[in-house]
């Protein structure tokens, strides 16, 4: 008798946690919620009494398969502001703009529009961008890997950017010629980059 007790008691168990691993598999993994007001850390540490009209504001919307992010410069800035829209889903998306904002080593001018593929890594926003980077007669093809992740407090946001170069030229001008060279380019990827933004609290109301 008591090893029939033992073997219900095993199997019960059994049961209770295939019923939990089917419950979790079948639960959609939570999004965090990027969707606010965030400045530049390094703005708010070089300028702290600015106040969040003198900081870059990185508006960010979110919805199920939709991120926008909408920089306000401060006051006198040219453009005032910027918008770049990503599609979680992967369909693909074209953003026009300088490279500034994607690539903090290098802020060259890039082609008037970007292509890229977003999607959410558990908790993590990937995007990974098609570049071309013009410096005078060199062209660089360049794929950047965007990852924006969230602290566990909700109150920071880390965007962490790794580049792959995939090819260069390089245009020789003579007298009434021109000619292409391929470039040889190294493998791997390149140093990877960092910058923090913070949340920015609303005004308490009096």
């Amino acid at each position: 008798m008591t090893k029939l007790i033992l073997v219900g008691v095993i199997l019960l168990l059994s049961a209770l946690v295939a019923s939990s691993q089917a419950v979790n598999s079948a639960r959609p993994e939570m999004k965090p919620e990027l969707a606010g007001v965030w400045i530049p850390e390094v703005e708010k540490t070089n300028k702290p009494d600015a106040g969040s009209e003198g900081w870059t504001n990185v508006v960010i919307e979110q919805s199920d398969t939709q991120v926008k992010f909408r920089l306000v410069y401060p006051p006198g800035a040219k453009p005032p502001t910027r918008e770049f829209a990503y599609y979680t889903d992967q369909r693909g998306e074209t953003n026009s703009g300088t490279v500034y904002f994607f690539f903090v080593a290098n802020k060259k001018m890039a082609d008037e529009e970007v292509r890229s593929k977003a999607n959410w890594d558990g908790a993590v926003l990937v995007v990974i961008h098609q570049l071309i980077v013009h410096d005078g007669p060199l062209t660089v093809n360049v794929e950047l890997t965007m990852r924006w992740s969230m602290s566990d407090d909700g109150k920071t946001l880390t965007r962490t950017m790794n580049t792959v170069t995939k090819s260069a030229t390089y245009l020789q001008k003579t007298a009434g010629s021109e000619k292409l060279y391929p470039l040889a380019v190294p493998n791997g990827k390149n140093a990877e980059s960092k910058d923090v933004y913070l949340r920015l609290e609303p005004k308490q109301k009096d």
